[in-house]
């Protein structure tokens, strides 16, 4: 799976015997940082459980949540009405594309990374299905994730909108109760929210970190 965009490196060992020189060329070593391994997992678990219909479990993938929920929590309501609702829907990752490299602030770890993917869509099950519907929904995504979205129609019930993109914020909270990667979506109401939370300017210790 292409997870990002990785700098690769090759070592070149000369070894010599004697008179003669002979040299070995090693393979290409694709080194994939730890944290980047964690948040890919992570994001593989969260569409998982959204595929699975687990909004629960989806739920406490994102950072608000902190630790785990026994209850439906608002955010479990509101994905499950993103994904489900009225609608058949399946989420397929497609790539991360990591925006920082890992930042670190005292207890706090951070990574902004682009979440790419496709999504299917099954409209069948919605009564007086018909190609308005269809053509709300499309702009709905087109508002929501951009113009440049590739939107095909498998059959007249069905439709496949790719090169959907989400701007997420991994957090590392080492101080909570439940330390480990948490998500959040990267917009100006999370800011304020991590801002006030940590007491810190967090668009500008982004930015200060970009590749």
């Amino acid at each position: 799976m292409k997870i990002g965009k990785f700098s690769a490196f090759m070592v070149i060992v000369l070894l010599s015997t004697n008179c003669t020189t002979a040299i070995k060329r090693s393979r290409i070593v694709t080194e994939i940082p730890s944290y980047q391994q964690e948040i890919e997992s992570l994001m593989q678990d969260y569409v998982k459980d959204i595929n699975s219909k687990n909004w629960i479990s989806a739920k406490n993938h994102h950072y608000i949540s902190k630790c785990n929920a026994d209850s439906i929590s608002a955010r479990a309501k509101f994905l499950k009405y993103a994904y489900d609702g009225r609608l058949s829907s399946r989420l397929d990752l497609e790539s991360l594309e990591f925006q920082t490299r890992k930042i670190t602030k005292e207890h706090l770890e951070f990574a902004l990374f682009h979440f790419n993917f496709q999504l299917e869509i099954d409209i069948s099950s919605v009564p007086f299905s018909n190609a308005q519907l269809k053509e709300n929904y499309i702009n709905g995504l087109r508002h929501t994730f951009g113009k440049d979205i590739i939107v095909r129609f498998t059959d007249d019930n069905s439709i496949q909108a790719g090169n959907l993109k989400q701007t997420l914020l991994a957090v590392n909270n080492h101080n909570s109760d439940c330390p480990d990667w948490k998500i959040i979506e990267f917009s100006d109401a999370s800011q304020a929210y991590l801002d006030a939370v940590f007491d810190m300017d967090t668009a500008s210790l982004i930015a200060a970190h970009q590749r």
